[in-house]
């Protein structure tokens, strides 16, 4: 009984299918509720949504976008504008090259100007370079004259302040340095203008007779020691050679008859150039006379300087008062003395005459200088008594005021 109902539903089924397929209808299958535990009510309805849907028409769709189309479609737009642009420009430019190619066909035509002379470059760049160099030369002149005169300027002012400053800065004297093993010789090298002035008087006087060509020429020698050591014996020295001068030009004109001093004096008398003692102003006797006492005022302000004691400024306004001044008048007795208010100390003097600087003074090269400063004083004693006598004997010696 089973089997047959079971066939019989199989049956159905195919008989179904067979009519659907022969119509073209859709394939209608009777629910069977009680097949794979399905819902008679379910099934129904997802039935009537498929016959509804199939019975609806196609809805068209539209045709998707192909990417190698696109791209194909924006190349060609591309190429197209390149073209156009490329068909503007070249027409634009062939307008151009018309009207240019007009203008130059009308100016071959038309009758040649005369050009100006061209400028070289060359020689423009030549003149510009040497008006720049002229320029600047003259600058350069201009700011080294006006450095030049600065530097003048700020360096007077420099040794000017160091002068000051170094008067200002107290007097040291230190001993020299001596070196072990070796022995410092006494001599002083730069001590050569005294020494000259001592050599040159020693053989002036010969027995009681001077020489008249020799004394001049020790009388020179002692004028260039005297300006070599500084200011303080200036004027002496300014008189000492007018005399010197004087007595040389006389001299000269007879240097036979006049080759000792007594027989110089004696020619000049006996040709009657002189009133009695009153000797003439041009006459070698004038000034030897002159020389003498001025010699004898050194004599005494040297020997104060061979031994320290008395400023040397006292020591020269005493022999002034002894030896000159009895013969100056008012004017030369104010000038004098003022000069003589600025003699230095000792050690200065020391120093000048034996050629070295103040600083380097010390107890050797003092007892050297001190011993030819008494060297030449004991020369001169001699000389100068006898020359003093001379004049008296002959009845030369001019006591008149100048």
């Amino acid at each position: 009984m089973r089997n047959n109902s079971i066939g019989f539903l199989i049956s159905l089924l195919l008989l179904g299918e067979c009519i659907t397929k022969a119509e073209g209808a859709p394939l209608l299958r009777i629910p069977l509720p009680f097949l794979r535990g399905g819902s008679a009510t379910v099934a129904a309805t997802k039935a009537a949504k498929t016959m509804k849907k199939q019975r609806q028409p196609r809805r068209q769709r539209k045709p998707g976008i192909n990417p190698i189309h696109l791209v194909g479609t924006n190349v060609k737009q591309g190429i197209g504008k390149v073209g156009g642009k490329i068909q503007h420009d070249a027409a634009f430019l062939g307008k151009n090259i018309g009207r240019e190619w007009g203008k130059t066909t009308k100016k071959q035509r038309q009758p040649r100007r005369q050009r100006k002379p061209g400028i070289n470059p060359i020689q423009l760049v030549g003149n510009n370079v040497k008006q720049g160099l002229g320029k600047v030369g003259g600058k350069i002149q201009h700011d080294a004259a006006f450095l030049g005169k600065n530097i003048g300027r700020e360096w007077g002012k420099l040794n000017s302040s160091t002068q000051k400053f170094a008067a200002n800065i107290p007097k040291l004297r230190l001993p020299p340095l001596s070196l072990p093993g070796r022995r410092r010789k006494s001599t002083l090298k730069s001590c050569k203008k005294l020494d000259e002035v001592c050599h040159s008087f020693s053989s002036v006087q010969r027995g009681k007779e001077v020489d008249t060509a020799q004394l001049l020429k020790a009388c020179r020698a002692h004028l260039a020691f005297m300006k070599s050591t500084g200011s303080s014996l200036r004027l002496v020295a300014k008189d000492l050679e007018s005399n010197v001068q004087k007595a040389e030009k006389v001299f000269k004109k007879s240097p036979k008859e006049g080759s000792k001093l007594s027989s110089l004096l004696k020619s000049e008398k006996s040709r009657g150039i002189h009133n009695g003692d009153e000797l003439h102003e041009k006459s070698a006797a004038m000034g030897l006379l002159w020389i003498r006492r001025s010699l004898a005022f050194q004599l005494d302000l040297y020997a104060s300087l061979i031994s320290p004691g008395i400023h040397p400024r006292e020591a020269a306004y005493s022999a002034y008062s002894k030896h000159l001044s009895p013969f100056h008048g008012w004017a030369l007795k104010k000038v004098f003395p003022a000069s003589l208010s600025q003699m230095p100390e000792r050690d200065v003097f020391i120093a000048k005459f034996g050629g070295i600087a103040e600083e380097e003074l010390n107890e050797e090269y003092d007892r050297v200088i001190a011993k030819k400063l008494k060297v030449l004083v004991n020369m001169w004693d001699p000389l100068i008594s006898s020359w003093e006598d001379e004049f008296e004997r002959l009845g030369l010696e001019d006591t008149r005021k100048v």
